[in-house]
């Protein structure tokens, strides 16, 4: 079977969400099928400099087809047709317009509809385009949680029968074996928890600073400025830690920027913008507590790496993060600021809660594996190529 893929989104030097499961899937795909014939489209210098840098197996080739807009509709298109792939995977969203008949879709999320103030109207209006568009031509979807799954039948009358769900893998990446949590592969004692250490670069002399830690693009829809409330309400009772921002600026940044300016307490609100892989684990590492106060979330990779990381994690009630976090995280409504502060101060406090959300995220990890990921995927093809 020639299966082509769409890797110009997954090879990028900065990935998040779907840019990071799009590559991850490429990956585990190399690990589980040496029969297949793959053909990886990549789109520019970029995607050619991120895959020269990885070991590929034989039945792995690369066709990179450069072409500055409507690659997708166009370029990739064009070559999947010359190619006569027996089925084309597209791990990110949209399928081409002229289509090969088989050709699986991965959709991740319905944000945009349950949140529409938090995108461009182009933006929308692309983004519900192209899912409406792959649920009625598709051979097959991939929902990444039953959530997902839920959202596209109800909300766009998508086929059950041709959805499946496949959740996402996880690896657990340590930037070096001496601070790895709980020692796991490592002689070294772990990193204290809670502690900034020079992980962050305070200029204050503080080296034992507490912090409260979230991870995801700084936008609307990610829900910060109820976290900066909530943080501050957190202050005010004499709480001694901060709070760090790790993710690139998105749709709606503007207001969280002015929520961190007019905060008493901005000396305390830390932004890191895009972090490397290894600093990311470190901070991940370090942290007190992880709080992810997103409205919707299609998935909620976050929960996992802060799983991995030993940190106990408070997150939100909504959309498909207790369907990710299971019993090994403190639930609060997202809405509700005093909710948020509440369950953060809990978290924080109890030390006993603490140790025990901590392990159950490990327990919950054992329910995601990119090799798994990509073993359901491999199967949803072959399924394709043969209907």
């Amino acid at each position: 079977m020639l299966i082509g893929i769409d890797a110009s989104r997954g090879f990028l030097k900065k990935r998040t969400g779907v840019e990071e499961y799009s590559y991850q899937i490429v990956q585990a795909l190399t690990k589980v099928d040496s029969q297949n014939q793959y053909i990886l489209y990549l789109n520019g210098q970029e995607n050619k400099e991120v895959a020269r840098g990885i070991a590929w197996p034989s039945n792995f080739k690369f066709k990179n087809i450069p072409f500055p807009r409507l690659w997708v509709h166009l370029a990739l298109c064009l070559m999947a047709w010359r190619d006569k792939l027996d089925v084309l995977f597209i791990p990110a969203q949209a399928m081409p317009i002229f289509y090969p008949r088989k050709t699986v879709v991965t959709l991740h999320g319905l944000e945009y509809e349950h949140y529409p103030e938090s995108y461009s109207v182009f933006r929308r209006f692309y983004l519900r385009f192209t899912t409406k568009f792959s649920l009625k031509h598709a051979a097959k979807i991939i929902a990444v949680s039953e959530n997902t799954e839920k959202d596209l039948i109800k909300m766009y009358g998508g086929d059950a029968e041709r959805i499946k769900v496949v959740y996402h893998g996880f690896n657990i990446i340590f930037p070096s074996p001496s601070i790895s949590p709980s020692g796991r592969g490592s002689d070294s004692p772990p990193l204290s928890k809670g502690r900034l250490g020079g992980v962050l670069e305070i200029k204050d002399g503080e080296n034992d600073q507490l912090f409260i830690l979230t991870i995801g693009r700084l936008e609307a829809r990610k829900n910060i400025v109820n976290l900066i409330r909530a943080f501050e309400l957190i202050k005010r009772e004499g709480w001694t830690g901060k709070l760090v921002l790790v993710g690139q600026q998105g749709y709606g940044y503007t207001e969280i920027k002015r929520a961190i300016q007019d905060s008493a307490y901005q000396e305390d609100i830390i932004e890191k913008g895009f972090v490397s892989e290894e600093e990311k684990w470190q901070i991940l590492q370090s942290a007190t507590a992880f709080v992810f106060p997103s409205f919707y979330e299609g998935f909620g990779m976050p929960l996992l790496e802060a799983f991995a990381a030993d940190v106990p994690v408070a997150v939100s009630n909504t959309s498909s993060l207790p369907e990710i976090g299971g019993d090994a995280c403190v639930y609060f409504n997202p809405d509700n600021v005093d909710d948020i502060t509440r369950k953060i101060r809990e978290v924080l406090e109890n030390k006993n809660l603490r140790q025990n959300l901590i392990q159950k995220g490990q327990m919950r990890l054992a329910n995601f594996g990119w090799q798994k990921c990509a073993l359901e995927t491999l199967l949803i093809l072959e399924i394709s190529h043969h209907t």
